[in-house]
């Protein structure tokens, strides 16, 4: 028969417990006061629909008469790239609702065409703003050369949508606002030639 004998040395103390304890539990935590890109995003678009649906831009829109072009529009205050202008501004119906439209105005000279037509979510669409209003987005003039102003759908969604103007370069105050009506139809240029010349 075997007996152990004890070990020689000093008997072996139990380990302490160390308790485990976080810096949270010496100092409060404090929350950053940073945005994410996420709120600032969501944030700008917010501002953006107030702007659209208060059209609080248009006073910094200022209508004058331009010599053999009619009403334009100049830039009241400074834009910078990318800045919103204003909405184009009118009823917004089919593409057939608006052809329809369209052949009714052309039977009258003294009516002129404001009529936009545009692409958006697989479909066609058009702005009527042919009825006279305090909306200044419609008298902004044409020009395929040196256009200030590119037309952009904002899609806030559930079908509601704008036609807008963004500034396609800084615009210094008192400039003429302009941009590229984009209609490149044989018919439209055999009526209308300037399309392609200013």
């Amino acid at each position: 028969m075997t007996t152990k004998t004890p070990t020689k040395g000093k008997p072996k103390k139990a380990k302490k417990e160390v308790e485990s304890r976080k810096l949270t539990d010496f100092y409060e935590v404090r929350r950053s006061a940073r945005k994410t890109g996420k709120e600032i995003e969501a944030e700008a678009r917010l501002d953006l629909r107030r702007r659209i649906e208060t059209c609080e831009n248009e006073i910094d829109l200022i209508i004058e008469d331009f010599e053999a072009k009619g009403r334009g529009i100049r830039a009241g205050k400074p834009f910078k790239k990318g800045d919103f202008v204003c909405e184009y501004k009118g009823e917004i119906i089919s593409f057939v609702k608006a052809r329809e439209r369209e052949a009714n105005y052309s039977k009258d000279p003294k009516v002129g065409s404001y009529m936009y037509y545009f692409q958006h979510n697989n479909a066609k669409w058009c702005v009527d703003a042919t009825e006279e209003s305090c909306y200044k987005g419609r008298l902004i003039n044409h020009s395929f050369y040196t256009p200030n102003l590119k037309t952009k759908v904002v899609d806030f969604g559930k079908n509601c949508f704008y036609l807008c103007l963004f500034a396609l370069r800084d615009i210094k105050e008192g400039e003429e606002l302009l941009y590229d009506y984009g209609d490149r139809s044989e018919e439209s240029i055999k009526a209308n030639p300037w399309l392609m010349t200013t």
